[in-house]
């Protein structure tokens, strides 16, 4: 008897078995497995064709939707979400593609990097991104500025991965776990966050093309005969030169999910016609490709390896930090974080997971298909939050075969119920996960409003080719806010070594110091230090130690030390004289330096402390003690307490005895406090017997801020810069809005060139040197 179905629901087709033999024994298990198979089809529910792709339609409406209901308070708040009419970008990255979308409409796209990674120069990838191509396109053919383009692109494109999750969850367990897989997928909390409002980056559709081409491998292995499954073969092929051309940042990644899916499901064609057929279109768009790019791009795979396992796991596999250790996405989230990301219950989650894992015991050979994000997903869990955006599409095939399974079973004696107990279940996830989309709204604040007013004045103020050191977080909307201003470091350019050399100079206690270093990596970069260092012979603390005495003391006094070999260097080729080290590290030839530091870099300070204050030895930095004191204002003389923050409760200080007063009735003695009030300092010490590395306190009531610190913090020349407002000698003051941003220029020591010179014309009139030669440089 056919079970019955409630109205919208079809019964799956019955599958044919008069072609199946009754004969022998194996014929009778053929025929029962066939009789199994068309029972359990015939209780599958289906929808008709449609109101499959009408859900599928509200579906995709709902996720758009969700993606850009922030705008209303986008709007409220313009004052840090627009600049000039036009919208923000939440993510750094965002202004990377941004970037190279204007350098396309301007034709400014060179085959190199003139601005990034100064001075190395890198090349660009060629051709440009997809992403960025089709915004300049859409925007050079609309008229539409950029910045509204990549604010909307993707809550347009998120959505789309509704169509590949359906399907999949259709061919494996019909039309209603498609349904149920493609709504709890799109409207997932942590994948809406990765595609709203203000997010320009490849992810929406790096999980569409990886869906797809795993779908339609899925279906070419699976289904019989071979030519009614070709056009899905074809669409596979089709998405793997899209997938490449779109996610520009992993082309080996791609590659090899394509040849994973083409390889795994190459059993099916049975005939050589077939086979020679397969294997020639599968492998032309790996063949154009390798053609286009060279064999070069596979030799780095086994390189990639070892990156990815080392970015993923931060693991030590060198002698330099793992930069992911500092990036917010890369560090390992609570499973509370995961439950709530995902499907906002733990019980939810729990349900997903059964069936995900009934699925994978049901339908294993259809389920190697999506091996690899099963993979991802699972190091999500334990290495790296942003591959929770796997999570979302595999529990929801999970939940929506589990929902499909309790069908079968049920729907004949508690049809009713069942039909309640499922839509019950699905308004229950859905209003959870939309209520929380409602309630908090995502601002742009990696790059916030502040910071970018000041990267215009930069624009304005900065002669062109000049080098804007900054900490690499804010590279990318500087690149783009600045046309032919050069950073070290950025998103896309920010390994480990680099970064060592991008926060020394914030970290050390000596301006002259950093100024001369700062010029000295802007002429020869990380092959400079390399050949530094390999003249010295010592280790890499000693090295960095000696490198940092020499640029301290300034070309007069680092000439004997040369000369006299109190800093030995063996030869290098064409630097064999003390004449020839001292124009390698007082340089002529590099572009005028300046130093922009945004409010948010204190807040970081605990990561670019650690990457800059690295031990070669001991393999790691030092941490330092910062804490923000926001929304300072004065109770009485001497007495002063914060505002609380989302992350932060207010805190009392004490000014006259010398304590900060935590909210658990701890207090942290200060050794010193710097009140800025009339525009001067009020110096406060306290009793010397106080021992504390987090006793040192600067308040600013008229700016409402202040922070306490240690002294390793207190002594760098970021803090000198940034709340001392103490340049010295080296540093000038160009711009400053207190304590949104600074920007002050760099001048180092004379090149040696120029200081020979004037030694030569004026023997008698050496500059005095002030400079404490007994300072370390970065590595001691």
């Amino acid at each position: 008897m056919s079970p019955s179905n409630p109205p919208g629901l079809a019964a799956a087709p019955p599958v044919a078995l008069s072609a199946v033999p009754e004969n022998d024994s194996a014929a009778d298990a053929a025929r029962k497995a066939a009789l199994e198979e068309a029972e359990e089809a015939a209780r599958t529910p289906r929808f008709p064709r449609w109101v499959e792709w009408t859900l599928l339609a509200f579906i995709m409406i709902l996720g758009v939707l969700v993606r850009v209901e922030d705008y209303r308070e986008w709007e409220k708040q313009k004052e840090i979400t627009f600049l000039e009419g036009q919208p923000l970008l939440r993510d750094v990255d965002s202004y990377y593609y941004l970037a190279m979308a204007r350098d396309l409409m301007e034709d400014r796209y060179d085959p190199v990097y003139k601005e990034r990674a100064v001075p190395h120069n890198p090349p660009r990838p060629s051709p440009a991104p997809l992403l960025s191509t089709l915004a300049a396109a859409l925007s050079s053919a609309t008229g539409w500025p950029l910045r509204w383009i990549a604010a909307f692109s993707s809550p347009a494109l998120g959505p789309l991965l509704a169509i590949p999750i359906f399907l999949i969850g259709r061919f494996l367990a019909g039309s209603l776990a498609g349904i149920i897989a493609a709504l709890l997928t799109v409207i997932s909390p942590f994948y809406v966050t990765r595609s709203e409002l203000g997010w320009f980056d490849t992810d929406p559709l790096n999980m569409v093309f990886s869906f797809t081409m795993a779908y339609c491998f899925m279906v070419v292995a699976a289904m019989e005969p071979f030519q009614a499954v070709k056009r899905y073969f074809l669409v596979a092929a089709a998405c793997f030169p899209l997938f490449f051309a779109w996610w520009d940042q992993a082309p080996q990644v791609v590659t090899a999910l394509y040849l994973y899916g083409l390889v795994l499901a190459s059993r099916r064609p049975e005939t050589r016609q077939e086979r020679l057929w397969y294997w020639g279109m599968g492998l032309l768009p790996f063949a154009a490709i390798v053609y286009w790019r060279g064999w070069s791009y596979l030799l780095e795979l086994p390189e990639l390896v070892t990156w990815v396992v080392r970015h993923v796991t931060k693991t030590l596999l060198d002698t330099f930090p793992n930069e992911a250790l500092s990036i917010d996405e890369q560090i390992p989230p609570q499973f509370a974080m995961v439950v709530d990301q995902t499907f906002a219950y733990g019980w939810a989650m729990i349900v997903a997971g059964v069936g995900l894992l009934w699925l994978i015991a049901r339908r294993p050979r259809d389920m190697l298909f999506l091996g690899p994000y099963l993979i991802i997903a699972f190091t999500a869990v334990f290495f790296a939050k942003r591959f929770i955006i796997f999570i979302s599409p595999l529990l929801a095939l999970g939940m929506g075969f589990l929902a499909v399974e309790l069908w079968r079973r049920f729907s004949d004696r508690f049809q009713a119920l069942m039909i309640g107990g499922i839509g019950v279940m699905l308004a229950v996830l859905v209003h959870a996960m939309v209520d929380r989309d409602l309630k908090s709204t995502v601002f742009p604040t990696q790059a916030p409003a502040s910071a970018i007013v000041g990267m215009q004045q930069i624009q304005e103020i900065t002669p062109p080719g000049a080098l804007i050191w900054t900490w690499w977080d804010f590279g990318n909307p500087l690149l783009y806010f600045t046309k032919d201003r050069g950073v070290v470091t950025d998103a896309v350019f920010h390994e480990g070594e680099r970064l060592i050399y991008n926060g020394m100079p914030l970290a050390v206690p000596d301006r002259r110091l950093a100024a001369n270093f700062m010029r000295f990596y802007a002429k020869h970069g990380i092959p400079g230090i390399e050949t530094f260092l390999k003249a010295s012979g010592a280790t890499r603390n000693e090295s960095l130690t000696q490198l940092g005495r020499l640029l301290l003391v300034g070309p007069e006094r680092a000439a004997p030390l040369l000369a006299e070999r109190t800093v030995p260097l063996k030869p290098q080729p064409g630097l064999e004289t003390a004449e020839q080290w001292l124009d390698f590290l007082y340089p002529e030839g590099t572009p005028p330096i300046y130093l922009f530091l945004p409010q948010s870099m204190s807040r970081m300070a605990g990561w670019w402390f650690w990457f800059a204050s690295w031990d070669f030895d001991a393999k790691n930095g030092h941490h330092p003690f910062i804490l923000e004191l926001p929304g300072l204002h004065k109770l009485k003389p001497g007495e002063y307490v914060s505002q609380p923050r989302f992350d932060l409760p207010p805190m009392r200080v004490d000014a006259n005895r010398g304590v900060v007063q935590l909210p658990n009735n701890q207090g942290i003695p200060l050794q010193l406090a710097l009140i800025y009030e009339d525009k001067k300092f009020q110096v406060k010490r306290f009793k010397e017997e106080i021992k504390n590395d987090h006793a040192y306190a600067l308040l600013y009531e008229q700016d409402g801020f202040g922070l306490v610190m240690d002294k390793l913090m207190f002594d760098s020349v970021f803090t000198q810069l940034s709340f001392r407002v103490d340049g010295g000698d080296h540093f000038t003051s160009i711009t400053a809005r207190n304590p949104q941003y600074q920007l002050w220029e760099v001048h180092p020591d004379k090149p040696y060139r120029v200081f020979k010179a004037d030694q030569l014309k004026n023997p008698a009139g050496k500059a005095a040197v002030t400079a404490n030669p007994g300072v370390a440089g970065a590595g001691g």
